[in-house]
This record gives structure tokens, sequence and C-alpha cells, in this order.
């Protein structure tokens, strides 16, 4: 009887209830707000890493340029301009074109780099890489900020370490080497048609190259 009655009683069933739901119901709140804590966390690191890239690639054609406006006062032309005219062959990894990796960059592309400094971004750790290819420079940059969180939430939402970044890659804006390169394309192509259209004999390797050049 005693046994029946107590299944039957229904006193202390709340309390019973509630401590078996409420953490229940307390790591799945928890987890959906670490969730969107780290869904936002990507999208500023996102964010970030996309203005930079894009600053970077379009004042990357004189380190002069400030970052944030993109106004300069020396044109790379200019004696007293750290860069010189001549910084896409000497100052801009030139050899990383054909593979081969220096250290030594002349200082220009970290001169170029560190102007993000200038951003004010120091609650960010933020890795700036630039990459010339043989379709063009390439600015990589990474952006990571920490997080706290315990490591069941780390692993549950695939985090190796305390910290969330996003990494973008953008192609370097540079106008003047476009044109001068297309200009140069559409100007020896004709040059070369006319040439052979032009001319029944042929010539020595020489000739045909003194012809071109002049």
């Amino acid at each position: 009887m005693k046994t029946h009655s107590f299944f039957k009683d229904e006193r202390g069933a709340f309390t019973l209830e509630a401590s078996l739901l409420f953490p229940i119901i307390l790591i799945l709140s928890l987890t959906v707000v670490f969730f969107f804590i780290v869904l936002y966390l990507h999208a500023s690191t996102y964010h970030t890493a996309s203005m930079v890239a894009d600053r970077m690639v379009y004042s990357w054609n004189n380190s002069d340029k400030d970052i944030k406006t993109a106004e300069f006062s020396l044109y790379t032309s200019n004696p007293n301009h750290p860069d010189g005219l001549y910084w896409r062959l000497f100052g801009n990894n030139f050899l990383d074109k054909f593979g081969i990796k220096l250290s030594n960059d002349n200082g220009t592309v970290t001169r170029k780099i560190n102007r993000i400094n200038s951003m004010n971004l120091s609650s960010e750790n933020i890795d700036v890489h630039f990459d010339n290819t043989i379709t063009g420079g390439k600015v990589t940059v990474t952006v990571q900020k920490s997080i706290h969180l315990p490591n069941y939430f780390l692993n549950l939402f695939g985090l190796d370490s305390n910290a969330v970044g996003s990494s973008v890659t953008k192609s370097v804006h540079d106008p003047v080497e476009l044109i001068r390169t297309t200009d140069f394309v559409f100007h020896y192509t004709q040059r070369v048609k006319d040439y052979f259209q032009n001319k029944k004999v042929k010539s020595k390797p020489e000739e045909v190259f003194n012809n071109f050049a002049n």
C-alpha cells in the first residue's frame, strides 16, 4: 500500500521535473548564445580582413599613400621617394613570379605592410602577406580575435584554439601597369603584323629586332 501511494503521490513532482530539465535548458541556451558569439566574431574578423585587404591593394602602388584616404604627397618618380621609379622590379618581390623566394625586398613590401599600424586595430591580431605571382600581386590578410570558451564548446564549434579568425586574399590594383602592359601588347602586335605583311624577304634576327625597336 505504501509503495502504491508513493507512486500516486504528486507532491514534489515539479521540483523533480525542474531539476531534470533545468540543466538541459541551461546548456542549450548557453550553446545558442555562444554560437551567436562565435558567428559574430567570424563576421567581424572577415569584415576587418576584407577592409584591410581592400585598402592595401588599392594603395599598393605607392607606399606614401595614406591607407585610409589614399592621399599622397610624392610620386614614385620623385628622387626623394623611398620606393623608387622601378619599385616593381627591385622592391616588389619580383623574383617570386618565377618561384624564387628571397627575404630581401629592399624594404618596400615591409614599408607598405606596416601602414596598417595607422588604422588603430590593436584589439585584433592582423597578419598581412604579399605574394607576387605570374598573374599579378596578391595580398592576403588574416585577422584573429581571442575568445574564451570552455573546451566543450570549442570542440562543438570546431575551434582548435581560443581564437576566431578569417582570411581574405585580393589582387593588387595597379592601373598604370595595366595600361602600360596593354598598350605595349597592342603596339608591338601591330608592328609585328605590319612587318610580316610588308616584308617579303627573310631578314636576319638582328635586323628583325632593329625594325621592331625603331
